[in-house]
């Protein structure tokens, strides 16, 4: 009977390089665990955040914005300059701008335009973009969040003060301002600490048919100071800006609203998006001026998957709306269209978009004034369909 052998392996040694060669990269992350590493470190980043500004702030959640504007005030006038001090200009580069957070044309010259930056207030062109000139260096914040025109006469702006972001480099205000004179002066005629509106205000809207009715939505921690609610959510004002009172049909709790839109044609309907604890996110429509609402959810993804959210009405038909919604990931989780008004939905795509996990920054759309199916929608990049849709 013949032996058995066993046979003998040898196991390969890696050889070293000769000279200055360098060893062969090995097998990298594949894009899914990168993408996943790098979500986890975007997140990571925004809890350290969060804790810096809660350090900070210790024992209040955000600090006061009116310790903030006094410091401010003490900084500059430490550091005032001398008299006769030369004076500089900016040579360039000149292309480089901050975050901005809203942009509001002259309903009559569209060429003028005025934009709000996150940490560097109002500021307005009067040649399509071209060149801009600042509206708001004399003003105690420079974090703006929100803009919006009065319907019947251009000269008026609104201005909300506070980004409707939570991070450390999102700053709050200190409320409404108004300019009756196209921004040449502002006045704070509704202050967050006198009023408990937010400080934070991420939306403006008026009654087209009403401008006494005001509405405006906003974020926050929550309890902030003693004088301040911190509460963000929907509030309104029905007497000319006198009042505001908070709408609690969501939640008597803390809620943010991020989108509200009134319809220019049908009166008393009205359009808003809310994110909240239980149930109660998403889009929500009022037929009888904000008396009552109706959650609205045939074809909208759960509650639950809501994050920011953002309407947009087409002018030529007011039943044409359309909503960019994006996920707890912060990426976009869909487009959705309606035609009749609110009642049904139908996901037209976006998902593919990529949010770079900053559609809570950066979350827009605009429908074009007299076509219903041509849309532009905002995030990282932009995409446009002039189909409804159907493609991108």
């Amino acid at each position: 009977m013949a032996k058995r052998t066993k046979k003998r392996t040898t196991k390969k040694r890696r050889q070293k390089p000769a000279g200055n060669a360098k060893a062969p990269l090995g097998p990298g992350p594949g894009k899914r665990a990168l993408r996943g590493k790098l979500g986890r470190i975007s997140r990571n980043h925004k809890r350290r955040s969060v804790w810096f500004q809660a350090r900070a702030a210790w024992p209040l959640r955000e600090a006061s914005v009116a310790t903030l504007v006094s410091e401010r005030a003490r900084v500059e006038k430490e550091f005032a300059p001398a008299p006769g001090t030369t004076q500089w200009e900016n040579v360039g580069p000149t292309n480089v701008g901050g975050r901005i957070t809203c942009l509001v044309c002259h309903p009559a010259k569209p060429d003028t335009i005025w934009a709000g930056a996150a940490g560097g207030g109002v500021w307005q062109s009067t040649d399509a973009g071209q060149t801009w000139k600042g509206l708001w260096d004399s003003q105690a914040v420079l974090n703006v969040g929100a803009l919006a025109i009065h319907p019947t006469n251009p000269k008026i702006i609104y201005c909300g003060t506070g980004e409707a972001n939570l991070s450390a480099d999102s700053y709050a205000g200190v409320g409404l301002y108004r300019t009756t004179n196209g921004g040449k002066s502002w006045r704070l005629f509704a202050s967050s600490a006198k009023m408990a509106i937010p400080s934070r205000i991420g939306v403006i809207a008026i009654d087209p048919h009403d401008p006494s009715h005001v509405r405006i939505g906003g974020i926050g921690f929550g309890k902030v100071s003693p004088q301040e609610s911190g509460f963000g959510g929907m509030y309104t004002s029905r007497d000319a800006d006198k009042n505001w009172v908070r709408e609690t049909f969501i939640s008597a709790q803390n809620y943010w609203c991020h989108s509200i839109v009134f319809d220019p044609v049908q009166p008393q309907r009205i359009f808003a998006t809310v994110t909240a604890q239980g149930v109660s996110s998403g889009l929500w429509r009022s037929v009888d001026g904000g008396a009552t609402w109706m959650h609205l959810t045939n074809g909208l993804p759960a509650p639950a998957k809501f994050n920011r959210a953002t309407l947009a009405m087409a002018p030529s038909d007011t039943n044409v709306i359309y909503l960019q919604v994006a996920g707890s990931n912060e990426q976009v989780l869909g487009i959705f269209r309606t035609s009749d008004g609110g009642n049904t939905w139908h996901n037209i795509g976006g998902s593919h978009f990529d949010g770079e996990g900053q559609m809570t920054y950066g979350n827009s759309i605009v429908v074009h004034p007299t076509d219903p199916n041509h849309v532009i929608c905002g995030g990282v990049d932009l995409h446009r369909t002039t189909n409804g849709g159907n493609t991108w």
